[in-house]
Parts: C-alpha cells; sequence; structure tokens
C-alpha cells in the first residue's frame, strides 16, 4: 500500500473561508442584535470567535 504525502499549506485559508461563512450564517440570529443579548451569548460568541483565532493560528504557527 503506498502512502501519500498530504499537503496541509493552505489550511489556515480554508479556516478563515469557514470563519467568514460563520459570520454570514450567524447575521440574523446574533449580529442584527447584538444589544439584545445576555452575557451568556455573548461569552459563547467571544469563545468561539477565541477558538477560530487559534485554529486559523496553529498551521501559520507549525509552519513557522
Amino acid at each position: 500500500m503506498k502512502k501519500v504525502a498530504l499537503n496541509y499549506a493552505n489550511t489556515r485559508l480554508i479556516f478563515i473561508d469557514l470563519l467568514v461563512i460563520s459570520i454570514i450564517a450567524f447575521w440574523p440570529t446574533y449580529y442584527a442584535v447584538l444589544l439584545n443579548t445576555d452575557f451568556y451569548v455573548h461569552f459563547h460568541a467571544f469563545t468561539a470567535l477565541l477558538w477560530f483565532g487559534m485554529l486559523i493560528a496553529q498551521p501559520f504557527l507549525i509552519k513557522n
């Protein structure tokens, strides 16, 4: 069985695209009513953005 070399050079671009898609998807339910939501919803969104930040930074840090 032949081993295949995987190339993950552009994964950060895929994760950035995923972040943009999630912002578009949550626009009507979160970003459009940003001032009318609870602290817990904001906390959840903040931690999700931190997770996306780590997800985007990880391939860059591994490469360098």
